[in-house]
């Protein structure tokens, strides 16, 4: 497990690198590609979806596959 400080630096290693997971691994050392993705997917819900956290924290530690079905699914819901 790593802390938010590291994959925080991850992520925005991640976006300078213009979404690069393998620059961004090469730089670090860490996480694998599936991981960083998951990390972003975590990274745009709560920042830019302005998702709750609990509910993002919670897809974070799913299933990377299912965490990003719900977010985009999270995402394309019209609010009231």
């Amino acid at each position: 497990m790593y802390s938010r400080e590291k994959r925080m630096r991850a992520i925005e290693l991640y976006i300078t690198y213009e979404k690069s997971a393998a620059d961004a691994i090469r730089e670090l050392g860490y996480p694998d590609r599936k991981t960083l993705r998951v990390w972003y997917s975590w990274y745009l819900a709560t920042v830019f979806l302005d998702m709750p956290s609990r509910l993002a924290i919670s897809l974070w530690e799913s299933s990377s596959s299912v965490a990003i079905f719900l977010i985009r699914l999270y995402w394309s819901t019209p609010t009231t």
